[in-house]
């Protein structure tokens, strides 16, 4: 691969990876194991099943490479063939009735989504809150459906634009805005349950 590589597009990594890279295919790991492996944990709920999926998703990414249309944006691409191995998971969970239980990150981490909740403080405290939080926004998330799960953490974890949500979804983008409202809704809903609840 000539040239710095923190220079150079996804899509023309993509397009390198294509005719043969192999250093372009592990520029595009470097770049998004850590998205894709954090998309998975949020949408999944599970930390050790996203670290097997991830590696699937790339691995499906060597393999079909070949299908990508250098057109598009590599981004999107990619997170299609996420969630849709997210999915396939969580319907292949369903069926055999097995519980999705939430973890928590090796190293605690986790953004919550204050930002679509109304703020109670703006004080120098307000981080702390947020930590504090996380794991009853991960609790509150995992009570929503799979596609507002997924369309949430797009928008607010991932800060995918619109017509990026579009492309991994395959939705028009009317209507990326309209799930995106009933998704946020929901979680307002799903939240204020989860507080009524511990409050008790």
């Amino acid at each position: 691969m000539v040239g710095n590589s923190e220079n150079i597009s996804d899509e023309r990594l993509a397009s390198l990876f294509k005719n043969g890279d192999s250093d372009a295919f592990d520029e595009l790991v470097h770049r998004y194991y850590k998205h894709v492996y954090r998309f998975l944990v949020r949408f999944t709920g599970r930390e050790h099943l996203s670290e097997d999926l991830t590696q699937e998703v790339f691995l499906k990414l060597y393999r079909s490479i070949a299908l990508f249309d250098e057109t598009k944006r590599f981004k999107p691409w990619l997170f299609t063939v996420a969630a849709n191995r997210a999915r396939d998971e969580l319907r292949s969970m369903k069926r055999a009735s097995q519980k999705v239980v939430v973890e928590t990150t090796h190293n605690g981490e986790e953004m919550s989504l204050m930002d679509i909740m109304p703020a109670e403080t703006e004080t120098p405290e307000r981080q702390a809150i947020e930590k504090e939080r996380s794991g009853q926004v991960r609790e509150a998330m995992m009570k929503l459906s799979d596609r507002s799960r997924e369309i949430l953490i797009l928008a607010y974890y991932e800060k995918m634009q619109y017509s990026e949500i579009a492309e991994v979804l395959d939705i028009p983008l009317g209507t990326v805005k309209s799930r995106l409202h009933k998704a946020v809704s929901s979680f307002g809903k799903a939240w204020e349950s989860y507080e009524q609840k511990t409050a008790r």
